[in-house]
């Protein structure tokens, strides 16, 4: 199955969990959106950039596939009352910080939180913490896979 296919299957099995949950991803409007970080197995980003929100929409493509394969039983860990028993991604969020750690890509600890999914796009947003201990302003971009490559605009 190409890469595309996987993640159309894997935005449509988390389409029917957020039905059954009863809540909107497209308009970001739950309160607690699910974090994700890098896996290293994603397509190709630039890797010059220390930390970015290609490295969230990496992820999200990554863990959208492996839904896709069933190797995660649960699209969304919210701690929402709707959604508050659903579980599934601890071991790849685990894995992904690891990962992130050891490639000195966690500047400004991030918190990456994907607010969208519309084939074959990925809409991200990434939360940044100052050395204060204050968040910055999150940003927000939508991802699209063309290629094996991401592209990006403003939302």
């Amino acid at each position: 199955m190409t890469r595309i296919r996987q993640f159309i299957v894997a935005v449509s099995i988390i389409a029917l969990a957020a039905t059954a949950c009863g809540t909107d991803h497209d308009k970001g409007n739950d309160s607690a959106a699910p974090s994700f970080s890098e896996n290293t197995t994603a397509p190709t980003v630039d890797q010059s950039v220390p930390f970015s929100p290609a490295h969230a929409a990496e992820a999200a493509y990554n863990y959208l596939r492996l839904m896709a394969e069933g190797k995660y039983d649960k699209a969304y860990d919210y701690q929402s009352n709707r959604c508050r028993d659903m579980r599934g991604r601890d071991a790849f969020i685990a894995e992904a910080q690891k990962s992130l750690v050891g490639r000195d890509l966690y500047e400004g600890n991030p918190r990456i939180n994907i607010i969208g999914f519309k084939p074959p796009a990925v809409v991200v947003q990434t939360i940044r913490t100052n050395p204060d201990g204050t968040e910055r302003e999150p940003e927000s971009r939508r991802w699209m896979l063309e290629n094996d490559q991401w592209h990006y605009d403003s939302c």
